[in-house]
C-alpha cells in the first residue's frame, strides 16, 4: 500500500538551519495515519534552546490522528472535528517554520501507517543515547502514569487502577497499573533490569511470571479483599511488561541472562514486552476496543 511520510523536525534557530529528526508522520489520505516520536528530547537539546518546548505540540498532534483514528459518534463528536489528510498536513506544515517543522511528503509502501512508521523511525529518527546512570524503575513508572493520563481513559468509560492486586486462586500479586472497564481489560507492569541484586530481581521476575501464569490458566480477580470492589480478570486479558536493559559498560552478563530468561517465560504466557523508549504504546494499546 502506498503512504507519504513527513519529518517531524525540532530547528532551535533558524538563522543557523540546523536540526534534527523528533517524529516521523505516516499516513494516506481516506486512509491510516501514525506517529511515531521521541520520548526524550536530551538529543534535540544539545542543539540549543529548550527542545521541550515543542512536546506540546507533538502530543496535540498524537490527539488529533487518535481522534481520527477512533472518531466519535457524530452525536459526541465536536463540531472542529477535521479529518486527516494530506492537505492539512501541509497547512500546518506552511505554518510552521519556527521551533519545529514538517518536511516535504515522501512517498513509501507499507503493509499499514503504524508499521511503516515504526520502520521509519529506526532509521530517520534517533534517541538520546543511554546515559551513564540508567532510568530507575521509579520513574519508567511515572513516565508509563504521564502516558495513561495523556489518552484520557476516562474519556472512553475506563478508569485507571494503580498498584492494584491481583488473585488467581490462592496466588496474589500487584501490578503497576490496571485499566478496568467494569472487567479488567489490560494489566501493565514495568522491570528495570539494570539491578546489582541480580537475584531478588530473578525471585520477583518468578513469583510475578507464576501469578501471570494462573490468571492464563483460569483468570482471577482483581480487588483489595475478597468479594469487595472485585472485577474479573479474563485469561484473554491484555498483560503488557515495560522493560529496561543495562547497556554499555553496567551491562552484566548476570542481568542479560535474567533478561533473556524473563523474556522467554512472558512470550510464551503472551505477555506484550515493550522497551522503556516505547512505553507510550502501552497506553496507547487501553483504548483498544476490550
Amino acid at each position: 500500500m502506498r503512504y507519504s511520510y513527513w519529518l517531524l523536525r525540532y530547528v532551535p534557530d533558524t538563522l543557523r538551519g540546523e536540526m534534527v529528526n523528533v517524529g516521523v508522520l505516516v499516513g494516506r489520505d481516506g486512509g491510516d495515519w501514525a506517529l511515531r516520536r521521541v520520548s526524550s528530547f536530551r538529543r534535540a537539546g544539545r542543539l540549543g534552546g529548550d527542545a521541550s518546548r515543542v512536546r506540546p505540540w507533538l502530543e496535540w498532534l498524537e490527539r488529533e490522528i487518535d481522534s481520527y483514528q477512533r472518531p466519535a459518534l457524530p452525536m459526541f463528536r465536536d463540531e472542529r472535528f477535521e479529518a486527516f489528510t494530506s492537505a492539512r498536513v501541509h497547512r500546518l506544515q506552511s505554518r510552521l517554520n519556527n521551533a519545529i517543522q514538517i518536511s516535504e511528503p515522501t512517498s513509501v509502501e507499507g503493509e499499514s501507517a503504524a508499521e511503516t512508521a515504526d520502520f521509519l523511525y529506526q532509521f530517520l529518527v534517533s534517541e538520546a543515547s543511554v546515559p551513564s546512570r540508567s532510568m530507575t524503575r521509579r520513574r519508567l513508572v511515572t513516565q508509563l502514569r504521564e502516558q495513561y493520563d495523556l489518552v484520557a481513559l476516562s474519556d472512553v468509560g475506563r478508569t485507571l487502577e494503580t498498584r492494584p492486586q491481583a488473585s488467581a486462586g490462592l496466588q496474589r500479586g500487584r501490578f503497576d497499573f490496571a485499566v478496568v472497564n467494569e472487567d479488567v481489560t489490560q494489566l501493565s507492569q514495568v522491570w528495570s533490569f539494570d539491578l546489582a541484586d541480580t537475584e531478588k530481581l530473578e525471585q520477583d521476575i518468578h513469583a510475578w511470571s507464576f501469578l501471570v501464569t494462573r490468571l492464563r490458566d483460569s483468570g482471577g480477580v482483581l480487588g483489595a479483599k475478597p468479594g469487595l470492589f472485585e472485577r474479573r480478570i479474563s485469561p484473554e486479558v491484555p498483560i503488557s511488561a515495560v522493560y529496561q536493559t543495562p547497556a554499555g559498560r553496567r551491562q552484566q552478563q548476570s542481568q542479560m541472562d535474567v533478561f533473556f530468561a524473563a523474556r522467554e517465560a512472558w512470550t510464551s504466557l503472551d505477555v506484550n514486552l515493550v522497551p522503556s523508549s516505547e512505553l507510550d504504546r502501552v497506553a496507547h494499546d487501553a483504548l483498544l476496543p476490550a
